[in-house]
C-alpha cells in the first residue's frame, strides 16, 4: 500500500511538472507571437510568473482523452488507420481546445472581470473568446506538438528521480498557487 501511494505521488508530481513546463512554453510562445509584431513586451496570461496554465491543462487534457496521434490513447487507440486517426485527432484537439478556451474566457470574465484575450476583431468569432480560424489553427498546432514535442517532454520528465520530481512539483505548484491567489485578490480589489 505504501508503494502505491509513493508511486501515485511520484506520478502526480511528474504530471504537475509536465503541465508547468508546457505552461511555460505556451507563455513563451504567446509572449513572442504577440510582442514581436508590436515591437514591445506584452505580458501574457493571468499569472505574474511566466506560465499560461491554459496550455498545460489543455495538453494534459488532450493527452488524457486522445493520447498522442501515434498512440491513439483511450479514444482513438482502436483506430489503426493513420489516414483516419490524424484527421480525427486534429478535429478532437480543435474542438476540445475551443471548448476550454471559451470556458476559461467566460469564467475569468465572470469571476474576476478580466478579459485574458479577445478574438472580437476576427471573423467567425463567438463572444470574442473563440474564432473558427484560431480553433482550426490550434487543432493543427496541438496535433504537431502532441506528435513531436509532448512525447519527448514526457519521457524526459518521467525519467527524473522520484524525490527530485516530488520536491520540484511541490515548490513550483506552491509558487503558482500563491501567484494565482495574489492575482485573484488583486483583480477582485481592482
Amino acid at each position: 500500500m505504501a508503494d502505491i501511494k509513493r508511486m501515485t505521488r511520484e506520478r502526480f508530481s511528474k504530471y504537475v511538472i509536465l503541465m508547468l513546463v508546457i505552461s511555460f512554453l505556451g507563455w513563451l510562445m504567446e509572449t513572442l507571437v504577440v510582442s514581436i509584431p508590436v515591437g514591445y513586451y506584452c505580458d501574457r496570461g493571468f499569472l505574474t510568473m511566466p506560465f499560461c496554465t491554459i496550455y498545460g491543462f489543455a495538453l494534459l487534457g488532450i493527452h488524457y482523452v486522445f493520447g498522442t496521434p501515434d498512440e491513439g490513447g483511450r479514444l482513438y487507440g482502436r483506430i489503426r488507420s493513420r489516414w483516419l486517426r490524424y484527421p480525427l485527432y486534429y478535429l478532437g484537439a480543435a474542438l476540445l481546445t475551443t471548448m476550454l478556451e471559451l470556458g476559461t474566457g467566460l469564467l475569468f470574465e465572470a469571476l474576476f472581470h478580466v478579459e485574458l484575450w479577445t478574438y472580437a476583431h476576427r471573423p467567425w468569432n463567438f463572444m470574442g473568446y473563440v474564432s473558427l480560424d484560431y480553433s482550426l489553427m490550434w487543432g493543427a498546432v496541438i496535433t504537431l506538438i502532441m506528435k513531436f514535442v509532448f512525447p519527448l517532454l514526457k519521457r524526459k520528465i518521467f525519467s527524473m528521480r522520484a524525490k527530485t520530481a516530488i520536491l520540484l512539483a511541490v515548490v513550483l505548484l506552491s509558487a503558482v498557487a500563491v501567484d494565482f491567489v495574489a492575482n485573484v485578490i488583486y483583480h477582485l480589489l481592482a
